[in-house]
């Protein structure tokens, strides 16, 4: 049985709230403590009506990357200016109303 994973179910709950998202799924090796290690990384990323981009990434603790700390919503504009973050949501619900609430800030 294959499981939909947590992103796959934010997408969803996104699509539900009426925001057509897609998973962004990119591979990526890196090198802790000499060793080599391997994953992939998504994230979900959209324009807005007014042009402006969402952001929404997973964010770790730095001393210790393997604590999630939760999900960051962030809306930057055309010229790469960070107008709003949000860090450390847990709750899918709560980053749909984060995503909702930058939206309606569009408006």
């Amino acid at each position: 049985m294959n499981t939909p994973s947590r992103w796959d179910i934010l997408a969803s709950a996104l699509t539900t709230a009426g925001i057509k998202v897609k998973v962004d799924e990119r591979p990526y090796s890196e090198s802790v403590c000499g060793r080599v290690t391997h994953g992939v990384t998504r994230s979900i990323t959209f324009r807005r009506a007014d042009g402006q981009l969402v952001e929404i990434n997973d964010t770790w603790w730095s001393k210790n990357t393997d604590h999630w700390t939760g999900y960051s919503v962030t809306v930057s504009d055309d010229y790469d200016i960070v107008r709003s973050q949000v860090r450390g949501i847990r709750r899918r619900s709560k980053v749909v109303e984060s995503v909702l609430r930058a939206l309606v800030a569009a408006s």
